[in-house]
């Protein structure tokens, strides 16, 4: 029978720090399995999706790709670290953040690796360790930005004691 007059025991810094790089892991395997479904089948939602997937936009970037590679991911990184770590100490969440980008950043040698067993007409896999430091920064700044924002939000949603 349990015991409803007794508070309820909190979470710990690294029980929540264990989901967060739970949600990290889930994040980075949803994005492997889309890569590998766009690599491997040869059904027209494969086709379709390889085709927006790899449309280039004009000024010669992939738009799609960017967006679900770098930009989304980061957004929902930072939103579950700040809403989840808000009251840890922040370099429990900077640590969190750094340690999300780097792992997020190394992803497209695995893509590049799926890429070379299957390939995709017109699409070539150039990536380098210049290019995993430079999109671990830019994937650092955008999801630490929302990180601390988010913890801003849930610190002011918390009840003041004196």
């Amino acid at each position: 029978m349990a015991d409803f007059s007794q508070p309820v025991r909190r979470v710990s810094c690294v029980g929540r720090t264990l989901v967060v790089l739970g949600i990290f892991a889930l994040i980075a395997s949803v994005q492997i399995l889309v890569h590998w479904y766009l690599a491997s089948d040869d059904s027209p939602l494969a086709e379709w999706m390889r085709a927006a997937y790899f449309r280039v936009s004009p000024n010669g970037k992939t738009t799609i790709a960017g967006v679900f590679d770098q930009q989304l991911p980061a957004i929902v990184m930072g939103v579950m670290a700040g809403l989840i770590l808000h009251r840890c100490e922040a370099g429990v969440l900077t640590l969190c953040i750094i340690g999300g980008a780097v792992a997020m950043a190394a992803l497209p040698f695995a893509y590049g690796a799926m890429f070379s067993c299957y390939p995709v007409p017109g699409y070539t896999f150039r990536f380098t360790v210049g290019d995993m430091a430079l999109e671990s920064l830019k994937l650092g700044v955008v999801s630490g930005l929302v990180a601390y924002g988010s913890r801003l939000v849930a610190l002011s949603r918390r009840p003041r004691t004196l």
